[in-house]
């Protein structure tokens, strides 16, 4: 269960967070690739995923690599192979 509170925030605090990315049945062709983009808004609005973003105010850093643990998981579905 998610838990619905709001847990603010110190000035300079740093904190872990998951970014949850709806599924989708994308297929990619041999060099082709992905771009990651950060947002406080919906690039596309999807319903009826749409999320109320009305609390993400004021500026947001995102700390990614060095020592801080930052990664995208994506699922790799293999090719079938005949037989």
């Amino acid at each position: 269960m998610l838990d619905s509170r709001d847990d603010r925030l110190k000035p300079g605090e740093i904190v872990p967070v998951d970014i949850a990315i709806n599924p989708s049945s994308t297929f990619f062709a041999s060099g082709e690739g992905i771009e990651l983009i950060v947002s406080p808004n919906e690039i596309v609005p999807s319903p009826p995923y749409r999320k109320a973003n009305a609390c993400n105010r004021g500026v947001h850093i995102v700390h990614a690599g060095g020592d801080r643990d930052s990664h995208l998981l994506i699922p790799v579905i293999p090719t079938r192979t005949p037989g």
